[in-house]
């Protein structure tokens, strides 16, 4: 299976592709129908992508902010990507209400000494676009990419995966367009929560989005927003080596029939 896959040592590029393909963490489909639209968003090098490929999909949007990562996807993604059965993209998927917000992507993070046996590993899925610092990426509203994969509305879109380190509070939260989602599955990241968080080691404090449609950035008020756009929503947190509940985890969201 990972035959034509290059995982980059010391990182985390593995235990991702593991966690996605081999362990199901998405909880995917056993079958994609053939016309099944999939938008995937932090494609990271491929793996959702490749998850759903297994799975009989045949209509893969992926969207990368990271250059290197995107590279990788392109590479393991290539015989797909010439059948047109995935689209790449390198592009940080961003709000879709107006706005002139310049987005950088701020690197990869290592994990510190406290993730006992992470300790080192260097996370090549933790980099954002919400904190203002980094190499400047280019930005497609969501909202933009949803008009393309359901030909503005006349298809559906059957599952959207969020992976964006936090960007998927602007993505949602200013988007016109959930209606026409089946199911979003993803991780959740909370900023200035309770708990511990993506933003405490980042070398700027400052995230670059706000919103007065959520009383904070915490899965509390996450899950009733999509409540709200009309989804079923279940959700566990990550946690630390330690036992530490973490501000992030995935979270599962499906259209109320």
């Amino acid at each position: 299976m990972t035959d034509a896959w290059s995982f980059r040592p010391g990182t985390l590029d593995r235990m991702i592709f593991d966690g996605v393909v081999a362990l199901d963490e998405y909880r995917l489909p056993e079958r994609f129908e053939p016309d099944d639209v999939v938008v995937d968003v932090g494609a990271h090098i491929g793996s959702f992508a490749y998850a759903v490929l297994l799975r009989g999909g045949k209509h893969v949007w992926s969207l990368e902010a990271d250059r290197t990562n995107c590279a990788f996807a392109a590479e393991h993604l290539r015989p797909y990507v010439d059948q047109r059965y995935v689209r790449l993209m390198h592009a940080a998927v961003w709000r879709s209400d107006p706005n002139d917000d310049e987005l950088r992507f701020d690197g990869y993070q290592v994990f510190p000494q406290s993730f006992l046996d992470l300790a080192g590993v260097v996370n090549t899925g933790g980099g954002s676009v919400m904190w203002g610092v980094g190499e400047p990426v280019q930005k497609v509203a969501f909202d933009d990419v949803v008009d393309l994969v359901t030909d503005r509305g006349e298809r559906r879109l059957r599952l959207l995966k969020l992976d964006c380190e936090g960007a998927e509070w602007p993505i949602l939260l200013t988007s016109r367009r959930l209606h026409l989602i089946d199911e979003i599955v993803g991780e959740f990241h909370e900023i200035g929560g309770s708990f511990l968080e993506i933003g405490e080691d980042r070398l700027s404090k400052a995230h670059v989005f706000h919103s007065d449609r959520v009383a904070g950035f915490t899965v509390e008020e996450f899950v009733r927003f999509l409540n709200d756009a009309g989804f079923c929503v279940t959700y566990r947190r990550h946690l630390r080596p330690n036992g530490a509940l973490e501000g992030y985890g995935l979270f599962f969201a499906t259209r109320e029939q």
